[in-house]
């Protein structure tokens, strides 16, 4: 007679231990009469946890997923100087003779607001500016009074401080 290999054995243990588990759980959830329900209130408290929290966590990921492909993401705004220089996507403009252009002019090289100086391109009045804003996607450097009130009639732009 030939003797069967040990993890066999283990096998064959655990899934008698799983249909006797999940016999138990099917019966305690059905509310089937049975002589001797093993704690059968525990049981159908797990269960009702489970198909709970299950709901909840596939309602949380449904909704994230959904508000991702819904809503069109906006690129990143640019929140300082430091980032406008370290970035070669956006050009960037400011007035000819004005305090920012006179600071980033005569500033050093190795500065901030030198390399932004090196780098700036020139417009004549705040309204250019705020046009190559709109049209061309470039960011106007201006003092925050003036464009408050050149932006405010346009709901294109934004400001950033």
């Amino acid at each position: 007679m030939r003797a069967e290999h040990p993890s066999h054995q283990r096998l064959v243990v655990a899934d008698s231990e799983f249909a006797h588990h999940s016999r138990l759980t099917k019966i305690s959830t059905l509310q089937l009469d049975i002589k001797h329900p093993p704690s059968q209130t525990p049981i159908r408290i797990m269960v009702c946890v489970w198909w709970l929290s299950t709901t909840v966590i596939v309602n949380i990921y449904l909704g994230i997923l959904f508000g991702q492909l819904v809503v069109p993401r906006r690129p990143r705004s640019i929140e300082s100087l430091e980032e406008l220089v370290g970035q070669n996507q956006i050009d960037w403009c400011v007035t000819r003779g004005s305090a920012i252009y006179e600071l980033f002019k005569h500033s050093q090289q190795d500065t901030v607001y030198g390399q932004l100086g090196a780098r700036m391109k020139l417009v004549s009045s705040a309204d250019e500016g705020v046009e190559r804003v709109v049209r061309l996607g470039w960011a106007f450097i201006r003092e925050r009074s003036i464009l408050t009130f050149k932006v405010s009639s346009r709901t294109v732009c934004s400001l950033g401080e």
